[in-house]
């Protein structure tokens, strides 16, 4: 059992057994405390290996640059469950749920007040936007190339039309 938190696999919860400290604080990595401490238990406990591992790892891979930072996946219908005291309960690390609609950290059983604050980075970030990122000149331009690029019938006169045209 992880040193932090178990597995309830009946009720898909991963309960927090790590006591508020003196300023009424719990702290839970989640590379350490969810993603390596559980992949132990899963190997430690046949029982365990009958389910799906409840979280994914995205990212982590080296590359050439360095070293890709890892964002985790709880699994849909799987939650936390935070300690059963009033406390400031923080998650380090990037976990995300499976779904949109899903619950990541679930309320106490016991009506305590418990604030979840979260402690996550911003190596990967998508933001969605309907701009894109061209000046309107340039917009005007490119705008240009794919109608004349587009007006053309077969595929040689779209090459022909892409390597012909000069950009001014």
């Amino acid at each position: 059992m992880g040193a932090n938190l178990y597995a309830d696999t009946t009720n898909k919860i991963l309960v927090v057994t790590l006591a508020p400290d003196g300023n009424g604080k719990v702290l839970i990595n989640v590379q350490v405390d969810i993603w390596s401490d559980l992949i132990e238990d899963w190997q430690a406990t046949l029982a365990l290996r009958r389910f799906t591992f409840p979280v994914i790892a995205i990212g982590g891979q080296t590359t050439s640059t360095g070293k890709l930072g890892t964002n985790y996946v709880l699994r849909d219908p799987w939650e936390i469950a935070p300690y059963e005291a009033d406390h400031e309960f923080t998650l380090e690390g990037d976990i995300a749920t499976e779904l949109e609609s899903a619950v990541l950290v679930r309320p106490t059983v016991g009506g305590y007040t418990v604030s979840a604050p979260r402690k996550i980075s911003t190596h990967v970030q998508v933001v969605e936007s309907d701009v894109s990122g061209l000046t309107p000149a340039e917009s005007a331009k490119l705008d240009n190339l794919d109608v004349a690029v587009s007006t053309r019938g077969t595929d040689t006169d779209t090459a022909d039309a892409v390597w012909d045209k000069t950009l001014p």
